[in-house]
């Protein structure tokens, strides 16, 4: 909701500054901060979409080809990812579904996130990209499910759909997320 009333507000002071009514050395530092983290947020959705064609039947190549790109260093299976984000730098944001939506505000806030789950033989990673763009496009007890890129060994990942998509539901109450600044 905060969110929704400070895009609104600075929409509205855009419009005013087009029509001169403010200055823009009135701009808040709110609004330099949104613009970072949507420049953050834009060079991880980059980083996906550059890396996912090649990767789409590996998760933890796309995931380790995602961090390498955006200057994080990540490497091994599903299971060794979960290792190292569970440990610092990484913010651990919680295991299981309600862990979701501070992943997708992380990935907001243009923060490079990661969801693992332990497996034998294979776990599965994926990375999360946003949740904004879910208000448009799913009912209302959808709109706060993270969306993320994957890759699927076997088989084919997806890009930019829900995290809960990526796990089955049983799986999903065992995947960690964490994030780390990039």
């Amino acid at each position: 909701m905060d969110r929704q009333l400070t895009r609104r507000a600075c929409l509205i002071r855009m419009s005013l500054t087009t029509l001169g009514v403010f200055r823009a050395g009135h701009l808040l530092a709110a609004d330099v901060d949104s613009a970072e983290a949507a420049g953050r947020r834009s060079r991880v959705i980059r980083a996906c979409s550059s890396h996912w064609q090649d990767n789409k039947g590996d998760c933890s190549a796309f995931v380790n080809a995602v961090a390498k790109d955006l200057g994080i260093s990540l490497t091994g299976n599903a299971n060794a990812i979960y290792d190292q984000i569970s440990a610092s730098p990484w913010v651990r944001l919680g295991i299981g579904p309600k862990s979701v939506a501070a992943a997708g505000v992380a990935a907001y806030e243009g923060k490079l996130v990661i969801a693992a789950r332990r497996g034998k033989p294979n776990g599965q990673v994926a990375v999360i990209v946003d949740y904004r763009n879910a208000f448009d496009s799913y009912a209302p007890a959808e709109q706060y499910k993270a969306i993320a890129f994957w890759g699927n060994l076997d088989t084919v990942g997806d890009q930019y759909k829900k995290i809960t998509t990526a796990f089955t539901r049983k799986q999903f109450s065992e995947v960690l997320l964490a994030s780390i600044a990039i």
